[in-house]
């Protein structure tokens, strides 16, 4: 039986009840097949495809009708068919929507997209993170990229040349997400920490101990060991700045440099006289120091004795370097006789700036102490894997300020050095605590390919503003290859990184007039890829990042480290936590 006569079949079955009336109807449709022409075929295999395809789409119909008991009248089967056929209709029109309308909306949608002269921002795949290397372990730990609705998981590093800015709030994970996880990791390259409370160099340096050399330069180590929480976890290796000298032929440059790094609180956009000729000065008795002193006593707590003498010492001690006849002294030496004898109240404003610069590290403090000791040499963070960590209690960070703002100088200057590259990662938790660092942008340019990377890490961004202005804060910034935000609470900040991650084009679906009927339309908008409101009230851990060289903006994940084995098995107890 072919499947004609078995739609026919079908049809016939529900004509006749009578299996003999059934055989003899197809009895004579056979013989009359037999003298039919090629138009009697042609419309009897339409008649009965049509057949067939009613009686399969209404199939349900039929079926409802049949479930009735023989008894039901004429007017049940019509209604309870008709209900049937309405219900079937509605499912066929849903599915035709579901199959046939979204998919050709969709298609429209995106020809309108295609062709926006809006933005196309989206946020960066699989397989584009896996092209730029982020998957690739042993650089710079940046979070967890999920996919898949959380079926896919992938850490993100960034190899070569960063200098990175992350956003966040206070108590967001910073720490725990992304200082701690990168110095528990095996990356090669020395790293040098900011680490005011002390924390991160408790959970770490055991770990960092079996990298290479681990130095903790913590001037007021009595305050931890104090505590039995903190006992013999934190000492100190002592740093004398003024060993980073050369006392070769660049000499002056090098003193020049060192002087500029100790009036950190110059702002060399004012151009205030007063404050070149401090430098010039300090500049001058760091020279004479390098040239006259024996190596054990060029310290900062002898040049703080030199510049607190009297008056008529000083200018002895000037008149002196003029009848060495020191050439890189002489000059100088006349300079600041003649102000001194012709303008004292220039002199006095040299002489306080210069002694305000030195008080940092009078001798018998904590700092003058610890300047005195030479306990490393920097130029080791090139030389092999170290880890320098920077330590200072909240309550002396005033104090403290203009010493850690010049150990991130100085051991910039050592990285920048001539020689083979090595990474050298700075790890700068709340930058802008550290106050004004007027080389900082210079150091991050210049000493890049020397394998110097900076991390630098804030709460909000109006902090940078108010230390080096909008436009100098604004070139700082700017020198970031990888700027990271999470956890935001300053409404600038959220709008900045809407604006950085961009605009993606959307068609917006409208209702267009015809003569006689309605039609969908679709034209392109241009919205931001996320709102600054969808970043300010973001979940917890999530973070969004923009990097240089890679299309489109990432989103990612935090990822504390002690919600990995690993890292766990590495770190430490957190002495503030007891775990």
């Amino acid at each position: 039986m072919t499947v004609f006569d078995w739609v026919s079949y079908k049809l016939a079955a529900q004509e006749f009840k009578n299996a003999d009336e059934l055989f003899q109807h197809f009895s004579d449709l056979a013989d009359r097949k037999q003298q039919w022409d090629f138009a009697h075929w042609a419309a009897f295999i339409f008649e009965s495809v049509v057949k067939g395809l009613f009686y399969v789409l209404f199939y349900p119909v039929f079926a409802v009708v049949e479930l009735l008991p023989p008894d039901a009248g004429g007017a049940t089967q019509f209604f309870v068919g008709l209900l049937a056929f309405i219900i079937t209709v509605r499912v066929y029109l849903a599915a035709g929507r579901l199959f046939i309308g979204l998919p050709w909306r969709r298609f429209l949608r995106s020809l309108v997209v295609r062709s926006s002269p809006f933005g196309k921002t989206r946020w960066a795949g699989f397989w584009t993170l896996k092209r730029a290397g982020m998957f690739k372990p042993g650089g710079l730990f940046l979070g967890e990229w999920r996919g898949l609705f959380g079926l896919v998981r992938r850490d993100l590093y960034h190899h070569g040349e960063a200098q990175i800015l992350t956003l966040a709030s206070p108590g967001s994970g910073k720490s725990a997400g992304l200082v701690v996880p990168n110095l528990l990791t095996d990356q090669p390259g020395s790293f040098v920490v900011n680490d005011p409370s002390g924390e991160l160099t408790a959970i770490t340096r055991r770990f960092r101990a079996t990298r290479g050399p681990v130095v903790i330069l913590n001037p007021y180590a009595g305050d931890f060991t104090a505590s039995e929480q903190w006992a013999n976890l934190l000492d100190d290796t002592g740093f004398n700045p003024l060993s980073l000298i050369d006392t070769g032929p660049h000499l002056a440059a090098e003193c020049a440099d060192m002087a500029r790094l100790l009036m950190v609180t110059i702002n060399r956009d004012q151009g205030d006289y007063f404050d070149i000729d401090s430098v010039q000065f300090l500049s001058l008795v760091l020279v004479h120091m390098m040239l006259n002193f024996p190596e054990k006593e060029r310290t900062l707590g002898q040049l703080f004795l030199f510049v607190h003498r009297t008056p008529d010492e000083i200018e002895k001690s000037l008149v002196k370097m003029v009848k060495a006849g020191q050439p890189q002294i002489v000059p100088r030496a006349k300079k600041f006789l003649g102000i001194q004898a012709d303008a004292p109240e220039q002199w006095a404003g040299v002489i306080a700036r210069v002694q305000q610069a030195a008080a940092t590290y009078e001798p018998l403090t904590p700092l003058g102490e610890h300047v005195a000791k030479s306990g490393f040499d920097a130029a080791d963070l090139t030389r092999h894997d170290m880890t320098v960590y920077l330590v200072c209690p909240s309550q002396h960070l005033r104090t403290a300020q203009p010493w850690l703002n010049l150990m991130i100088g100085a051991l910039g200057m050592a990285v920048g050095r001539p020689g083979p590259a090595r990474s050298v990662t700075f790890l700068v938790d709340e930058a802008p605590a550290l106050g004004l660092l007027p080389d900082l942008r210079d150091m991050i340019g210049q000493f890049r390919k020397a394998g110097l990377r900076v991390w630098l890490f804030s709460q909000t961004r109006a902090a940078f503003d108010s230390i080096y202005g909008r436009e100098s804060a604004a070139a700082l910034l700017g020198l970031a290859t990888i700027t990271q935000f999470f956890g935001i609470t300053e409404w600038s900040v959220a709008k900045d990184a809407s604006e950085m991650m961009g605009e993606t084009s959307r068609a917006n679906r409208g209702l267009s007039e015809g003569d006689k009927t309605d039609r969908d339309s679709f034209s392109s908008v241009g919205v931001p890829l996320l709102r600054p409101e969808e970043i300010y009230r973001a979940k917890r851990g999530r973070m969004v990042l923009s990097i240089a060289g890679i299309p489109h903006p990432i989103q990612a994940r935090l990822v504390p480290y002690f919600k990995r084995r690993t890292m766990r098995k590495r770190a430490d107890l957190n002495p503030y936590r007891g775990r």
